[in-house]
Order: structure tokens, then sequence, then C-alpha cells
């Protein structure tokens, strides 16, 4: 039951609450092999929705180092397998922006992890015809472009380009299907803004970033995703800071 009311919590945005409900579940016990597993992937994933880059980091690390030391049985395992490795390199890739002066080193991590959890939600998509993995999957070879731009093998400008092309395929979100799919093409915007925000200069930093932002928004109000709708809000405002301080402009908003 705990576990269901933090899931609610979390498509209202109500992040905060979510966790609360994750580690008030995980502190009750006994708990079944398999209700615990679900809940620490959860508990990795409430942590990352918060910002909580260490914590996230840490709970996933735990998850990838057990499955390491055995390898996962049955579909339950190996899912939770795919998510520890996507969410441990989710946070690595975060942590490009926080700790610049290690950005190699979490790229160099976060690329072996995006690129290890993309190939067995493939995997899991094909074996068990669920295309809700593939979702996921993308998102993760999204990542993998800005991950790539901070370790120098992909040019940002491509990069962009490379996301501005595929957003072509999600041309009216309201007129595709809801799931992870379009959600994973919302994240594509972010990564693209990210890119943005390091490398590109006026007037293409304008340009990137109008295009990213609304097509985030777009897709966040069809999914009614509160994740999306911070993480567009919070770059758009950065895209305006910037704006006024090189031309002194102050639109409203």
């Amino acid at each position: 039951a705990l576990n269901r009311i933090s899931g609610g919590h979390d498509g209202l945005g109500r992040h905060g609450k979510s966790l609360e409900c994750i580690r008030e579940a995980l502190s009750l016990a006994p708990l079944t092999p398999g209700l615990e597993l679900m809940l620490r992937v959860n508990l990795c994933g409430a942590h990352y929705a918060l910002w909580h880059v260490a914590e996230a980091r840490a709970a996933a690390r735990e998850l990838v180092e057990q499955f390491e030391a055995r390898a996962p049985e049955g579909r339950l395992e190996r899912v939770a397998q795919a998510f520890a490795l996507m969410y441990r390199g989710q946070c690595a890739r975060r942590a490009i922006a926080a700790m610049p002066d290690t950005a190699k080193r979490n790229a160099t991590e976060a690329r072996a992890d995006l690129e290890r959890a993309g190939t067995l939600f493939s995997k899991l998509a094909r074996e068990f015809g669920d295309d809700s993995y593939g979702g996921v999957a993308n998102t993760c070879r999204g990542a993998l472009l800005e991950v790539d731009c901070t370790l120098g093998r992909l040019d940002p400008v491509d990069a962009v380009a490379t996301i501005t092309e595929a957003l072509g395929g999600v041309e009216d979100p309201q007129l595709a299907p809801p799931g992870d799919w379009l959600e994973s093409y919302g994240w594509w915007c972010i990564f693209g803004c990210n890119i943005a925000v390091r490398y590109l200069q006026d007037p293409q930093f304008h340009r990137a970033m109008a295009i990213f932002t609304n097509k985030a928004v777009e897709i966040a109000d069809r999914l009614d995703n509160w994740s999306l709708r911070e993480r567009a809000f919070s770059l758009e405002q950065a895209r305006r800071d910037r704006l006024q301080k090189s031309t002194g402009f102050d639109a409203e908003w």
C-alpha cells in the first residue's frame, strides 16, 4: 500500500512525500525479497527525482554490486539491475555539472552505466514484448549524447542537430500515445538544453534552448510529468537570465 501511495505522490510531483512512503515501507519487516527489491529501486528513483544525487547514486551502486556478485534471475531482478545501472549512470551524468573538477571521470562512469543499461532495457523489450523498456533504453541513448560531448567524443553542434532531428517524430505530442517512449523524447530535450548551456554561444544557444524547452513543456503537459516540467522551467529561467545579462532586456514571463 505504501508503495502504491508513493507512486501516487510521484505522479503529483510530491517527490518528498513519495520518498517518505518508500522509507517507511522499507522499515517494515519482514518484506518479501521481490517487494524489498522493488522498493529499493524506487528509493533510487525518489532520491533522483529530488536531486539527491549522492543518495541516489549510493543506493543504485549497492544494487549494481549485488547483481555483480550474483547474476539476476527472472524478470523482476533483471529489470531491477537495468534500472539500478540507469540511475547510477544518470547520477554520474548530473554530477558532470555539479562537480566540474571531476567532470571527465563522472562522464566516463556515466557512459559505461548508461550504455549497459540501454542494452539491458532493449533486450528486455525484445524478450518480453514490452515496448516501455524500449522507451527507457531511448532515454539512456539520449543521455549518452550529453555525456559524449563532455568526453569530446561528439561535437556539441552535431549533438544538438541530432536531438532536433529526433524530435521530428513527436512534432505534436498531443497526437502521440503517452508512455515511456514519449517521455524519453522529453528527456532528450533536457539533455539538449544541458549541452546548449555548456557549449553553445548566442544566437545558437537561444535558438536551441527555445526549441528544446518548448517541446519539453508540451511533452510534460501531455504526460502530466512534474519532473520534466521542473527541468523545462528551470532551464528556460536560465536562458532568460543569460539573455538579460547579455542584452539588458528583461522580458515579462
